[in-house]
């Protein structure tokens, strides 16, 4: 209740100065009106081209920059697509030339097998039989670890005598 205000102003008498409106009605008023309006139209008019042509610019700019995405993407797309192309062919490539590289051999051993069974199945083993020595070692063919040197013999350390 102490903060509560007095209640309503008490009641001024009208003044002899202008009434609400009254001015309004005059011919430099409504000219002075017009100004007010019309330079309100205009700063209200230049703000919404200014945000359309911002919206404008901001739109191309991000469609700009969709469109550069989408050809780097593109590029890359396509690189990949050359790069597993690539990779393929030479994978391809060496399996084919490993398996004729296979083929040769194979058709070599079989050459090399038909000219053993026509030669008539001599064995190193069997012509070294045929004869006395080895040239070599001049050793018997027969031999099987054995040694030229007598097992009487020492070997002397430091000198080049046996003995």
């Amino acid at each position: 209740v102490e903060y509560q205000g007095s209640g309503l102003p008490a009641r001024l008498p009208d003044s002899d100065g202008p009434v609400f409106g009254q001015l309004d009605c005059t011919p430099a008023g409504l000219s002075e009106q017009k100004q007010r309006a019309e330079k309100v139209y205009q700063e209200q008019l230049t703000t919404a081209n200014n945000k359309r042509k911002e919206l404008l610019l901001n739109r191309s700019t991000k469609q700009k920059n969709e469109r550069e995405m989408l050809n780097r993407n593109r590029k890359e797309l396509i690189n990949d697509h050359i790069n597993r192309f690539e990779k393929l062919h030479n994978l391809r490539a060496s399996l084919e030339d490993t398996w004729r590289r296979s083929a040769d051999l194979k058709r070599h051993r079989d050459r090399e097998e038909k000219e053993f069974i026509k030669s008539g199945s001599s064995l190193l083993i069997d012509q070294c039989e045929q004869y006395r020595r080895c040239y070599q070692c001049k050793r018997k063919t027969e031999n099987c670890g054995e040694t030229n040197i007598w097992k009487e013999s020492h070997y002397i350390p430091g000198s080049r005598l046996m003995v």
